[in-house]
């Protein structure tokens, strides 16, 4: 879990820039599996709950929710094994994350 410990240290970077109120954008190359693996990981350890978690997800677009998949969901969630939840969530109200929606890519091959 080497790995794990590395990325919760860029995560817990992550919330530091948010308190410093700065904004961050995470997408990967489809903004669907990657995308919603670290959204999810970063939203556990501000301290919202799987439930909440996955609910903001949803907000990003469905396509981010639905294809995330439980693997990726289940990882992320180890990492907060790693990392802990150490915020409260007031300290980051759903109403001010600003999560924009991810728009289905079409085939560009």
């Amino acid at each position: 879990k080497e790995w794990a410990y590395w990325i919760a240290e860029e995560i817990k970077g992550v919330v530091d820039l948010l308190q410093n109120g700065s904004n961050i954008l995470i997408h990967c190359s489809d903004g669907v599996h990657r995308t919603g693996m670290i959204t999810n990981a970063l939203l556990r350890y501000m301290g919202y709950t799987p439930e909440e978690s996955l609910k903001l997800l949803g907000q990003m677009g469905g396509l981010t929710k639905e294809k995330v998949g439980a693997q990726r969901i289940d990882w992320s969630e180890s990492l907060i094994e790693v990392a802990g939840t150490v915020q409260d969530p007031k300290d980051f109200p759903s109403s001010k994350l600003r999560l924009k929606k991810t728009t289905e890519r079409k085939n560009q091959k």
